[in-house]
């Protein structure tokens, strides 16, 4: 009688043991699955600033404070080098599915976590945007920044408005600068956006630029062209979307 009484409080203790274990093994997993997401989080906005074009404070600090809390920002500079350090705070969410097999009717365990990261740029390919754990600063508030205005922008119909110009132009015997620049002055190229008109040869060359757009155009006796360079001929070192540039077609042939 003792002994079926002993069997039975051992199997008693074994199973409420599994039970709690199990219990804690789904929350740990829903745990550990959420601290995961907020560190990808993290990770992800490093990669994505570390490839971006931002150089200044400002820049990194308003593309991350799109995507994450940007809880402090920092610039130090040392000479000629600078290191911008963020602090951001993510959101990381998990689920762990039970065992049924171990604890039959339990539920899935959903897990959310908050952390905080910190972030440095410094110029180091390898070590730019790590994203390192750090303690939540208390009471904390993100940091916001206004809407940038509107990137200017050339009309959409701008470039065939410009060749039909252009091409009338053309019909002429001799064009000049100052016949070209009276053609164009009536086509509207939005707001913020310059003009550069250069001749040379009996020929005139054309460029406007608002923004990332540009135009170009080259106008002589008989012939007219009008193009829109690929962007990465607009790169730094490149083409600067000039008249000049215009008068010798640069640009108006796809890079290789």
């Amino acid at each position: 009688m003792h002994a079926a009484i002993r069997r039975t409080t051992a199997a008693a203790l074994v199973l409420g043991a599994s039970v709690l274990a199990a219990g804690c093994s789904v929350e740990s997993r829903a745990n550990a699955a959420a601290e995961n997401a907020a560190l990808a989080v993290a990770q992800e906005l490093g990669v994505e600033l570390r490839h971006s074009s931002a150089t200044r404070a400002a820049e990194y600090g308003r593309r991350a404070a799109e995507s994450v809390d940007l809880l402090s920002l920092d610039e130090a500079r040392d000479g000629e080098t600078s290191s911008v350090r963020l602090v951001i705070r993510t959101e990381g969410r998990g689920e762990a599915a039970p065992r049924p097999q171990i604890v039959p009717g339990q539920t899935t365990q959903v897990a959310t976590v908050v952390r905080c990261y910190e972030l440095v740029f410094a110029g180091d390919d390898d070590e730019d945007g790590r994203a390192l754990p750090v303690d939540c600063p208390a009471d904390a508030e993100p940091i916001s920044y206004p809407p940038l205005p509107p990137t200017p922008e050339l009309p959409e119909e701008f470039a065939d408005l410009l060749s039909d110009a252009l091409a009338e132009a053309a019909e002429r015997e001799a064009v000049s600068e100052e016949q070209v620049r009276a053609v164009v002055d009536g086509l509207s190229t939005g707001e913020e956006s310059t003009r550069d008109l250069a001749a040379s040869d009996g020929a005139v060359g054309l460029a406007f630029r608002a923004g990332d757009d540009c135009v170009l155009g080259r106008v002589a006796p008989g012939d007219s062209a009008v193009w829109t360079p690929a962007r990465v001929q607009l790169q730094p070192g490149e083409l600067n979307c000039s008249a000049g540039e215009a008068l010798g077609m640069l640009g108006s042939r796809p890079p290789h």
